[in-house]
């Protein structure tokens, strides 16, 4: 007897959930998910390694700084020179210091030799992708359940901001993406209870609605974006914010042309999704095209 499946739903093994307190880059994207994930994975790694960069440029500075000596290793230089020769040129350059006409290797052919390199270099590529692996460890997308539209969360939410930022630079500078539209950073996430809302808001309104050096008091508008959600209205939230600017930071005023923070409220379901975005509409709201609007 044929006995029919009565639930069936889609299983996720390697994505999470929206959970309250996250914090991650939201990215919008047209077409194929498949393709518009690999360009954002593609995209946190390419930001993740230039921030590796800086960190070490930072601490090279540092050492000149501090008068103490930079210059690597043996070992470490020659470790460097391989990663960017060919298997070939890197038995030559063995071959030329010498390094096959002693010990253990004297009794290997040629051929022998190339293989045994070859593995050495081998280890080399991998080390560098487990070190790859290591930066990008706790990013991982998100199962979101709304078309068109992919979370990544990350465990550092003072970083979303950075990386947000440089991805937006890159696709500016030259053409990196085809399926992803725009880049949002996502400070914190949280359920969709009135209270809680109202809690998060006045802990970024105090936050980041201060005065700068000069005295001056920036500039704010409120985004508010729904995402297969009709919950809470759009006025109760707008009255929430203007009554917390006006306890937090009276002297800040609206501008709906081009503010210097914008507070963005994305309601994805049922969580809700809060940024602080400086110069969000003046940067084409983060499009990731220059054509973007």
């Amino acid at each position: 007897m044929n006995s029919k499946r009565k639930y069936w739903s889609g299983h996720l093994p390697n994505k999470k959930t929206v959970d309250a307190g996250m914090s991650g880059l939201l990215f919008t994207f047209s077409g194929n998910e498949k393709t518009a994930v690999r360009e954002a994975y593609s995209l946190i790694d390419m930001v993740t390694e230039m921030c590796a960069l800086a960190e070490k440029s930072k601490e090279f500075e540092v050492c000149e700084l501090k008068g103490e000596g930079t210059e690597l290793p043996k070992a470490e230089q020659d470790i460097e020179e391989s990663d960017d020769e060919d298997v070939s040129d890197l038995v030559k350059r063995y071959c030329d210091k010498g390094l096959f006409s002693s010990g253990f290797f004297r009794y290997m052919l040629p051929l022998e030799c190339v293989l045994l390199n070859l593995l050495i270099n081998l280890i080399f590529k991998r080390n560098a992708k487990d070190q790859k692996k290591y930066l990008t460890d706790g990013i991982r997308q998100v199962s979101l359940k709304v078309k068109c539209c992919l979370f990544v969360s990350m465990e550092d939410s003072e970083k979303v901001y950075d990386y947000a930022d440089r991805i937006f630079e890159m696709t500016s500078e030259k053409p990196c993406c085809r399926k992803l539209q725009r880049v949002i950073p996502v400070e914190v996430t949280c359920p969709l209870d009135f209270a809680v809302l109202n809690q998060k808001i006045t802990k970024m309104i105090s936050r980041y609605f201060v005065s700068d050096a000069d005295g001056k008091w920036p500039t704010y508008s409120v985004e508010i974006i729904r995402r297969n959600s009709g919950e809470l209205s759009r006025k109760d939230i707008l009255s929430m914010v203007d009554d917390a600017v006006s306890q937090l930071a009276p002297q800040c005023k609206v501008n709906l042309r081009a503010p210097d923070i914008s507070l963005l409220i994305q309601i994805v379901r049922r969580t809700i999704f809060l940024s602080c975005i400086k110069s969000y509409l003046s940067r084409r709201k983060l499009s990731l095209h220059k054509t973007g609007v």
